[in-house]
């Protein structure tokens, strides 16, 4: 009939949970600097949504801007 189990296990015991995430909105040669930064070990974009839009993980957020100030 109805469900029986318990929602808030079965979400605890998932693997990977989605982080949550940033819009970052730029020009396209910061987007691209972004991109090369995440390229070597795929730490900061969740998702690339255009040639002025990415998406970055919110905990990963300060390093990125560390990041984006040393180049």
């Amino acid at each position: 009939m109805g469900y029986t189990g318990n929602i808030s296990s079965q979400l605890t015991n998932r693997s990977t949970l989605p982080s949550p995430g940033v819009l970052i909105e730029c020009d396209p040669s910061i987007k691209s600097i972004i991109v090369n930064i995440d390229s070597a070990n795929h730490d900061f974009i969740i998702e690339d949504l255009d040639d002025q839009r990415v998406v970055v993980k919110e905990n990963m957020l300060a390093e990125l801007k560390r990041k984006l100030e040393d180049v």
